[in-house]
């Protein structure tokens, strides 16, 4: 994916330069515990093999910075699957929270699918009602369940799914 830019951000690939800022941003509990695939506490090792190698199946991370003066503030990823669909994920640092960003990286990687012809989808914990506002703004509806394997308790969670609804049928 190339650099996507919106009014306050930048959505850039996720190099080895940006380690520590992953693991400053990523490694609070509020932040793991939306993510299944992030561990808390969060290794460097565990962080080196997320920055460069991405999500498992899911392909590379972006780095999301404000724009007016190059912090990275999130992350996020755009990640094609085998149905035409592309998932749409973020996580914004907690510092961050409740400005608006995550809406605007969503909206971004939202648009990015669609131009690149993909069916954007995502997912959520039924209790992310912060996410559940983004993703149901960008037009998606709650289409279903999945479950998912949560690394930072070893759990085992229901995730509500996210998908555009499909056209009337008359």
């Amino acid at each position: 994916m190339t650099v996507v830019s919106t009014k306050r951000l930048e959505l850039s690939p996720l190099t080895p330069a940006d380690l520590d800022r992953f693991i400053e941003l990523s490694d609070a509990p509020q932040v793991a515990a939306s993510l299944s695939f992030m561990p808390h506490p969060l290794s460097r090792k565990d962080a080196e093999h997320l920055v460069t190698e991405g999500v498992k199946g899911g392909g590379p991370l972006l780095k999301i910075v404000l724009r007016g003066d190059g912090r990275t503030i999130g992350f996020a990823g755009l990640h094609p699957d085998e149905e035409g669909g592309a998932e749409i994920g973020y996580w914004i640092g907690t510092a961050y929270w409740r400005r608006g960003y995550a809406r605007e990286a969503a909206t971004a990687l939202y648009e990015q699918a669609i131009a690149q012809g993909l069916r954007p989808w995502a997912t959520c914990l039924p209790s992310n009602t912060a996410s559940i506002r983004i993703l149901t703004g960008l037009g998606l509806r709650p289409v279903g369940h999945r479950t998912s394997h949560y690394r930072v308790d070893n759990s085992t969670r229901e995730l509500l799914v996210f998908a555009e609804p499909p056209p009337d049928e008359d």
